[in-house]
């Protein structure tokens, strides 16, 4: 294994192991509704961390245009 010695099993809590809905006689289990939205938060986390904070203006500045980020790290008191 790469990774590890021994694959774990995980098993799903109790408290999400039912069906959240069906669709043309396909179960949907909670759980997988749970990561899906997880994942969703995560995602919207992330887009607004980037998109409005000083993070994620250096993040922008760093992939556009290298000498204005150094410039804007040198102000903030960073080094390059």
């Amino acid at each position: 294994m790469i990774w590890g010695k021994l694959p774990r099993d995980y098993r799903i809590p109790p408290s999400l192991d039912f069906s959240a809905f069906t669709i043309f006689s396909t179960n949907y289990p909670a759980y997988k509704m749970f990561m899906l939205l997880f994942a969703i938060g995560i995602f919207v986390a992330l887009l607004l961390v980037l998109t409005r904070t000083r993070v994620g203006l250096f993040q922008q500045g760093s992939k556009a245009q290298l000498v204005l980020y150094h410039s804007l790290l040198l102000c903030q008191g960073g080094s390059p």
